[in-house]
């Protein structure tokens, strides 16, 4: 066996041994190398695809475009060329492949060499995991709750707009930076205190209420909880996430329903109050207007006895007179006066003890002594 074999010999048995697929092109697009590897990604034996043109492992919608691409390689210098193309295997199957060509010129032609991989799987796990990605930030987008999330070494690595909107902060001037060195305005000693009480301990933690700095400059409460991320699997301490929520509105609402609760409480207890100083107020009124109506009378009776007193001194007293003084003090009933009088007093008298006692409770529960 001559140098010449031995070395298409040792070629061919190199080019067999390589994992990544190997076709040699001649200056007719035709193939005239296709190594086991390349069987292997495209299902051609190379007695198949030996002699056939070259175009046939790429979809036909692609076959002029590439047809162009290679003829245009022919003419060039050696340069090195990668690139993804669209391919198709024997049975039809769309696959992609990475390959790196590069054009030899020797004596018996100019010659295109690709060297290439299948990555179709590759490509479809990118892809997806680039979808994914995008769903997790469309999803972290949406939420509508702060979150920032720092790596094990304290570094921001999640500030979503939420974030941005609470602190009035773009997060290109936060993520990459240490969490004490970013531009929070929040109530820095109570979050690392909680941090390093329960952070060690792999514990979630919750603070309902934490001052921070509105981008407008005015005070503002938020109700955050800080949840460690720990791999129990490694048995290793991943980072924090802050997951925050700005309550100042919901607080100043809160503060306002109390009010309001407060107010009816006082208007319901106002109304109770009134019922019970009506009652006896009421009673002490009708009281009084009785004692009004009879004191009336009793004077009307006093003047008409005066007059007859007065008659009867100078001899002119009569007794159609009299008998209208009797008529007047039967209609006075002075035996119902001497009995109901004295009632009313002593009624009148207990209705304004009890609007005294019902005023005095009042007055001790708006302003309570100190011992109470």
């Amino acid at each position: 066996m001559g140098e010449l074999d031995n070395f298409q010999l040792n070629t061919e048995l190199l080019l067999n041994h390589i994992l990544d697929g190997v076709v040699v092109i001649d200056e007719q697009l035709r193939v005239v190398v296709f190594n086991v590897a390349a069987e292997k990604i495209f299902g051609y034996t190379s007695d198949e695809i030996i002699g056939e043109s070259a175009l046939q492992l790429v979809p036909p919608s692609l076959s002029d475009s590439i047809g162009i691409i290679l003829t245009k390689q022919l003419s060039s210098s050696h340069e090195d060329r990668r690139r993804e193309i669209p391919s198709i295997t024997k049975d039809q199957r769309k696959i992609i492949i990475e390959t790196q060509t590069s054009t030899l010129f020797t004596d018996t032609g100019i010659y295109i060499l690709s060297i290439f991989r299948d990555i179709t799987e590759q490509k479809a796990t990118i892809d997806q995991l680039a979808k994914e990605h995008t769903n997790n930030l469309l999803l972290l987008n949406s939420i509508g709750s702060m979150l920032i999330k720092i790596d094990d070494t304290d570094v921001i690595d999640l500030f979503n707009p939420v974030a941005e909107r609470t602190f009035g902060v773009p997060k290109e001037q936060v993520v990459g930076k240490r969490l004490m060195e970013a531009p929070l305005s929040w109530d820095w000693k109570k979050v690392y205190k909680e941090i390093a009480l329960k952070g060690s301990k792999h514990e979630v933690t919750h603070i309902e209420e934490l001052k921070f700095k509105k981008p407008d400059g005015s005070k503002g409460l938020m109700e955050i909880v800080i949840h460690p991320i720990y791999d129990e699997a490694e048995d290793k301490y991943k980072g924090i996430l802050f997951l925050g929520e700005d309550i100042t509105k919901k607080q100043e609402t809160a503060i306002l329903k109390a009010q309001a609760q407060k107010l009816e409480s006082i208007g319901e207890l106002a109304a109770g109050i009134a019922h019970e100083i009506n009652t006896p107020i009421q009673y002490v009124a009708s009281n009084l207007e009785f004692l009004a109506e009879s004191y009336q009378d009793s004077l009307e009776y006093i003047e008409k006895v005066e007059d007859m007193l007065t008659k009867l001194a100078t001899g002119h007293g009569d007794q159609d007179s009299i008998q209208t003084l009797a008529q007047m003090k039967e209609e006075l009933d002075f035996d119902y006066l001497v009995e109901e009088v004295p009632q009313a007093i002593s009624q009148s008298a207990s209705g304004m003890e009890k609007v005294a006692t019902i005023v005095g409770a009042m007055k001790t529960f708006s302003h309570p002594s100190v011992n109470e």
